[in-house]
């Protein structure tokens, strides 16, 4: 279970140092952008923050509330399955569960976010445009819903019993 702790704790400051350098760096574009600023580049922070570091904090806290002493079965791997040498019942390599898979993808789609805005914020500051940063924000947005709709709500088929 420390070793749980010990991933949240890392993904809680990726997004923390994420987040600040999001907003070390529209602080900094917008000091040498001549006096021309953009909605996009100012909110730069905002979504590492509420898309990754709220969320994240927000299940710290219902995985490891305060005062509450946490149990666990040290003898099943972060695959369920009964196992010493990190391999599967069989012997074979484990696959990875969906739901891991499914915290990628939102985790991409935060990335493809934050980049679609850094990059909306730069072309609107230089005074021109593309549809490309549009095309990126809508596929972030895709990846946020199918990531957290697959993680908040599995399918029937894929729960344990």
């Amino acid at each position: 279970m420390q070793e749980r702790k010990r991933t949240v704790r890392k993904i809680l400051v990726r997004y923390a140092a994420v987040t600040a350098f999001c907003g070390i760096f529209s602080i900094i574009y917008n000091h040498f952008s001549h006096g021309i600023h953009s909605v996009w580049m100012n909110g730069l922070a905002a979504w590492p923050f509420i898309l990754g570091l709220v969320p994240a904090v927000v299940l710290n806290r219902i995985l490891f509330p305060a005062g509450e002493a946490q149990t666990g079965d040290p003898e099943r791997n972060s695959w369920g399955r009964a196992s010493e040498d990190g391999h599967g019942e069989d012997g074979e390599q484990p696959v990875r569960p969906q739901v891991e898979i499914l915290k990628d993808v939102y985790r991409f789609g935060i990335a493809a976010v934050t980049a679609a805005s850094c990059l909306k914020g730069v072309l609107e500051i230089a005074g021109t445009g593309s549809v490309y940063p549009d095309l990126l924000l809508y596929a972030g947005f895709a990846m946020l819903i199918v990531g957290a709709g697959g993680v908040l709500f599995p399918a029937a088929g894929s729960r344990k019993k």
